[in-house]
């Protein structure tokens, strides 16, 4: 077994990885079964997690806006729901197209595999406004390539995409916490139990 520099296996920081993205997957899932289903009185673990997200949202603090779905093979990303194109789902960037829109909760592979994008449309968009948003829908999604890998999560606050408490923590924090223009004086002579209050 190889040694990761810190004196412990490299195996366990992995495994330590995996545990961190699945709670971040599962915390995920409960958010969007959440946004789905609308709330849940049953007290639980997740409900309080969904619980403090929302009270987080409701004092400006939106982290669920800060998780982007990365698309591999588009199996586990839904086309209208999921903000995987661009900062905010394609729900609410075209409220029109998704109106006319008979399967709202299909995935990008089921999207991109149809004769044409407005195929499970209930009609074709008229034209001005809602041709003028499906031209540019079309525009946005035809730079779209599908690969062979598995659809993730990138967490934008990490540079590595990957979530981290830390980085939630410094957002939240930069958000409630004043920031001070002058450096903390500290006093030599005074012991440092008082020193706090110099």
């Amino acid at each position: 077994m190889c040694s990761n520099g810190y004196g412990g296996s490299g195996l366990k920081r992995i495994r330590y990885g995996f545990m961190l993205l699945q709670l971040c997957s599962v915390i995920v899932a409960a958010l969007l079964i959440n946004q789905v289903l609308g709330s849940v009185t049953r007290s639980s673990l997740w409900n309080n997690i969904i619980r403090e997200f929302r009270l987080l949202s409701l004092k400006g603090i939106n982290l669920f806006s800060h998780m982007k779905k990365k698309v591999g093979n588009g199996v586990h990303t839904l086309f209208w729901e999921y903000n995987w194109l661009t900062d905010s789902p394609l729900m609410q960037i075209y409220p029109r197209l998704f109106a006319l829109e008979c399967n709202k909760h299909a995935t990008v592979v089921e999207k991109l595999s149809d004769i044409s994008l407005i195929f499970s449309f209930r009609r074709t968009p008229h034209g001005g406004a809602e041709e003028e948003k499906l031209v540019n829908l079309l525009d946005n999604v035809d730079s779209v390539i599908l690969s062979n890998s598995n659809d993730g999560w990138v967490w934008s606050l990490e540079s590595s995409g990957e979530f981290s408490v830390k980085s939630a923590r410094v957002y939240i924090d930069d958000y409630f916490l004043p920031l001070v223009s002058s450096t903390t004086r500290w006093v030599k002579i005074v012991p440092i139990k008082i020193n706090i209050l110099a």
